[in-house]
């Protein structure tokens, strides 16, 4: 069963594989079709294909260094994005160094290299929820223990129970040895209940558990060395905050010390990506400033027909190191939406304007926020930047909350891409979660997918 099992899931990663070289040539066929439009010939397409081919090959080994075909997170799509977008990266770097600094030939094509991969990213990012759709009862899951019983375990146990999709099969939980272990919803889902950590050592002697997650402190150097003993049959081990990283693409906060800052935090491994960031930034919100200016004086003119007042404010936001500056907005709210202080926004809040619900819905009342990112104030991607007023109780109440102005706040971010608007505290504290992931990831894939993700937010008017 296990020969059976280890040949059809070589057969997917090879069906995997074969897709994908049939797609990045359709994607050379598109780009020299939308290039060339009529003047395009089959002939033209070979010739291209030919050089192109040496190009696939390095990029298909580039694909399964990165985790393109392990069978085991393929239902993970930010993994997929993440993956994708860097080996394209990668590749792209490796494409110009084929063509460019080694001339042999007569083609430089500098416009279908990247029309290529965008055609590519394209078809891919279609094509693989099908093929998951399709074969997702036969993919390989995770086995996957817990040892130690507190709120955050259990809450993992129930999240895996319920979300199949992870990749994940929550086989058995355990206690520390010490505890009175109690987990009858578990145990409902034909979860195995120990009490004993050791009682978990028939299962993995018969290779019914690959993966083992350790709670936060409650764990012993003699468990440890227990366990340190199976090394030799490839389980994975995990401490929970990093699985739960791994799993949910966010950190829990409560479950962190300040070690775990000191290890996982180092700003200065990050000074070339900023300075990059910082040139796309000056760059590209310059260009986008101009090209939305029209926009802007539309909806600017909108805002006064219907409500009196200024159609642009600002307001005083905390940024980077804790810095303040003024954010512009264009107006959403009734003037003076503030007479009896300052409040967290809500949803379907009263003081909205008709215009100012489609601004926000479309996130348009953004854009004069690249005036900020000119000024070097905020990014394109970021925690986004809060009121000094709202954040002095959250530093109390949120764990690590002034981590997040560790690097400079963003017009769009991890946070707000992947949970609605916040209006509290608990809120605040989720958000962060996913802020401080995108503090410890940050990359130009990650920011690429993020971008994406929001353009897709305002395509649907699915904006706060």
């Amino acid at each position: 069963m296990k020969d059976t099992s280890m040949y059809r899931n070589l057969s997917y990663q090879i069906i995997l594989m074969l897709a994908d070289a049939v797609l990045l040539y359709a994607s050379l066929w598109l780009a020299l079709f939308l290039r060339y439009g009529e003047n395009f010939t089959s002939i033209m397409f070979l010739e291209h294909a030919r050089i192109f081919t040496a190009i696939y090959i390095l990029w298909i080994v580039i694909f399964y260094a990165n985790n393109l075909y392990n069978l085991f997170k393929i239902k993970q799509s930010l993994n997929f994005y993440l993956d994708l977008f860097r080996s394209l990266f990668i590749g792209g770097i490796i494409a110009v160094i084929i063509f460019y600094l080694l001339p042999y030939h007569d083609l430089t094509p500098k416009r279908l290299l990247v029309m290529n991969g965008v055609l590519f990213s394209i078809l891919a990012i279609i094509w693989r929820p099908f093929f998951i759709k399709l074969v997702s009862d036969q993919l390989p899951v995770n086995k996957l223990a817990i040892i130690g019983i507190n709120n955050r375990t259990l809450e993992l146990g129930r999240q895996l129970l319920d979300k199949s999709h992870l990749g994940y099969q929550l086989v058995a939980i355990s206690g520390d040895g010490k505890q009175n272990i109690s987990a009858p919803a578990l145990a409902k889902n034909d979860v195995k209940v120990f009490s004993q950590p050791n009682e978990l050592i028939n299962l993995i002697k018969t290779r019914e558990i690959d993966t083992i997650v350790f709670a936060n402190g409650l764990i012993g150097n003699q468990l440890m060395h227990n366990f340190f003993k199976y090394l030799h049959m490839s389980i994975k081990f995990y401490n929970l905050p990093e699985f739960y990283e791994e799993l949910n693409y966010k950190i829990p906060v409560t479950e962190l010390n300040h070690a775990w800052f000191l290890n996982n935090i180092n700003e200065s491994d990050k000074k070339v990506f900023d300075s990059i960031k910082r040139f796309v930034d000056a760059v590209f919100s310059l260009v986008l400033f101009i090209i939305l200016l029209p926009i802007v004086a539309i909806c600017a003119l909108l805002i006064i027909i219907e409500t009196p007042g200024d159609c642009i404010y600002t307001q005083t936001r905390v940024g980077k190191n804790n810095h303040k500056f003024k954010v512009y907005k264009l107006r959403t709210m009734v003037q003076n939406a503030e007479a009896n202080g300052p409040q967290w926004s809500q949803k379907n809040d009263p003081r909205v304007t008709k215009v100012g619900s489609f601004l926000r819905r479309s996130r348009i009342d953004e854009i004069p926020q690249l005036i900020n990112i000119m000024r070097g104030e905020m990014s394109f991607v970021g925690p986004r930047p809060e009121r000094p007023e709202l954040i002095e109780p959250l530093i109390n109440e949120v764990p690590f909350y002034q981590t997040r102005h560790l690097i400079k706040p963003g017009l769009t971010g991890w946070a707000q891409v992947n949970f609605p608007y916040g209006s509290s505290i608990k809120d605040a504290l989720e958000k962060l979660q996913y802020d401080l992931y995108y503090i410890k990831h940050r990359s130009m894939s990650l920011d690429l997918t993020i971008m994406l993700r929001t353009i897709i937010i305002i395509l649907k008017l699915k904006g706060r």
